[in-house]
């Protein structure tokens, strides 16, 4: 697999509302339709406009590639829920989803919390998600309620960075 590309995370614009539906439509709607046995325009025009004003947000941009996806992770008082990871389909089983979700559980590592999201049972980025270490902790009748939790850190045999034990 060749290297990851540089990446930066950047702030939704009302100018990327067209794109989002574009990449919720690309990424989602085989999911919905195999899920609900059909695909209500309105009704996920009306999610994709409530989904455009999460403060939480960001258009995934990759060097070279420009706009590549869409992630939104509320980080919560007592857990961080990823609520959205969506890539551009000619992007997608390339290893950017699994690094992104690792830099997601690194980051929440060093916080100390949890990681919880909710996938649909059609989606098979839930064996990723299992792979990367999440479990299933609850359903609906749609989704898997998936959960991970960072490993408790010793602190009396943990290495300072950088130096081995």
């Amino acid at each position: 697999m060749p290297p990851l590309p540089a990446y930066f995370l950047r702030p939704v614009r009302q100018s990327d509302a067209e794109w989002l539906w574009q990449l919720k439509v690309a990424t989602l709607r085989g999911y919905v339709e195999a899920t609900w046995g059909t695909w209500n325009e309105a009704q996920q025009r009306s999610f994709a406009a409530r989904d455009l004003r999460s403060p939480t947000l960001r258009i995934i941009v990759l060097a070279g590639e420009g706009d590549a996806g869409a992630i939104d992770v509320a980080r919560r008082g007592s857990e961080w829920f990823l609520g959205r990871l969506e890539l551009l389909p000619r992007l997608q089983r390339r290893g950017l989803g699994r690094f992104l979700i690792s830099e997601l559980q690194r980051e929440a590592a060093l916080a100390g919390l949890p990681i919880r999201l909710h996938v649909l049972r059609v989606n098979p980025a839930q064996s990723l998600y299992r792979r990367l270490g999440f479990e299933e902790v609850g359903q609906t009748t749609s989704h898997l309620l998936m959960s991970w939790t960072p490993e408790p850190r010793n602190q009396k045999t943990a290495s300072p960075p950088g130096r081995n034990a």
